[in-house]
């Protein structure tokens, strides 16, 4: 092939012939090509020759980026280390940031932030990290790598039914069942009470840790005490046991305390303490369980009642919080986590994970959480803060009536450690370290 250029003056338009040979090579033709064809064919000229230097820059642009990635993973692992030297005896867990060796309450709002830089600065550090480590499945057959998405990286805070069924992608129709049947199993009366018992409890006892509340903070101090006074009061019995009684006494009318005061009671406390960072998670659960209080106020604390009544108590109430308490309740979940933990804290996950290898094809799940250090009584506490979580998402599970078993995974960062595998109640936990190599 070849080209030939003409050129014509007077329409100030260049035109290119190109002459193509044909099978026989007596014969030819020749084909005009506009301008605008000949920009195309200049540009793509252009291109192609610019097109090495340009795959040269970008791989250059490519290695200055990884380089400067790698100083920036060395300079945030130093800054892990010197945050984690400092939080080493500190941890945030279930919604309250204490110390490890006698589980109480930090109120340094400094020591909160670090730690809340400690957990971000890891998250960033382990991303980069991820894609050398995907031999973590319990399903070999699953592709996916673990926690390789950003939000399976984020934190999850489990705080009703309804974040639980989102994670695992549960049906309307199963999330009808999976509240049918919670409300049936978790709302009893005994629950409730020991559940509104222990919160005050765990709260009075973190105020009595403060040396020297505000003014404001001391009248959340004596509302709390107040509470505690009416609960224990409430459980005094006369001479005559109320289960043998058919009837109550009747000879002296003595005012009685109702579910009503402790909700005026946990009105003032939220009040006082709404200002409080590091009390922020009693605020949440008080007020949590205000909705609950507002539907059962009129119905009477004491136990020292006859045995029918205490059975209509029982009734009314169980009918009256399984009525109101809709999907999204934080009240209607606090009494599950404490019907399954006997404990009322928020169930917080570092890194959230999700349901791996689809409902229907040997599911799994990986949730992962973050330490400060490798000490034996902070890592047994975040792996069994770990399996807590994985063992309430498994109940939910199954409590959809999901076929498939459902497979639990658990890993643990911290800074200066080897790899390591623990097995604790049946499920595998992974250790693994966030220090630079």
């Amino acid at each position: 092939m070849s080209s030939l250029v003409r050129s014509e003056s007077s329409s100030r338009v260049w035109n290119t012939y190109v002459k193509v040979m044909c099978l026989c090579p007596q014969e030819c033709s020749y084909w005009p090509l506009s301008s605008r064809t000949v920009k195309e064919m200049k540009a793509r000229e252009y291109c192609n020759g610019s097109a090495l230097n340009h795959d040269h820059r970008y791989h250059q642009k490519k290695q200055i980026n990884d380089a400067q990635l790698s100083k920036q993973d060395e300079s945030t692992s130093s800054i892990l280390g010197s945050l984690g030297k400092g939080l080493r005896n500190v941890d945030l867990i279930d919604g309250r940031l204490a110390k490890v060796d006698d589980n109480s309450v930090v109120y340094d709002v400094r020591i909160r932030h670090e730690m809340q830089e400690f957990k971000r600065s890891a998250q960033n550090v382990i991303a980069s990290r991820l894609p050398m480590q995907n031999s973590w499945a319990l399903n070999d057959s699953v592709q996916h790598s673990l926690l390789s998405e950003p939000s399976e990286r984020d934190s999850i805070t489990f705080d009703s039914l309804k974040v639980v069924s989102e994670y695992l992608r549960l049906s309307v129709q199963q999330r009808r069942l999976v509240r049918k049947a919670i409300s049936r199993q978790v709302i009893q009366y005994d629950n409730w009470r020991k559940a509104l018992e222990e919160l005050v409890r765990q709260l009075d006892t973190d105020l009595k840790a403060i040396d020297k509340p505000s003014e404001v903070l001391q009248v959340g101090k004596e509302a709390t005490a107040r509470c505690t006074q009416l609960f224990r009061k409430s459980l005094h019995l006369s001479e005559t046991p109320s289960w043998v009684k058919l009837t109550s006494d009747k000879k002296v009318h003595v005012p009685t305390a109702k579910w009503g005061d402790i909700l005026e009671l946990f009105e003032v406390i939220s009040d006082a303490l709404r200002g409080v960072e590091t009390l922020k998670f009693y605020v949440t659960k008080i007020n949590g369980m205000k909705e609950g209080l507002c539907h059962i106020k009129d119905v009477q604390l004491d136990n020292n009642i006859s045995l029918q009544q205490m059975h209509d108590r029982q009734s009314f109430v169980k009918h009256k919080l399984s009525q109101n308490l809709g999907y999204t309740s934080n009240c209607l979940f606090t009494l599950l986590i404490f019907y399954l933990f006997q404990s009322i804290g928020t169930i917080k996950v570092d890194m959230a994970g999700e349901l791996y290898g689809g409902r229907d094809d040997n599911p799994y799940i990986c949730m992962g959480e973050i330490i400060t250090s490798a000490d034996k009584k902070m890592l047994w506490r975040a792996i069994k803060h770990l399996d807590k979580a994985l063992s309430l998402v498994k109940f939910i599970y199954e409590t959809a009536d999901m076929r498939k078993s459902l497979k639990l995974e658990g890993h643990v960062w911290t800074v200066a450690t080897q790899e390591n595998m623990l097995e604790y109640r049946g499920n595998s936990f992974f250790i693994h370290g966030i220090e630079s190599k």
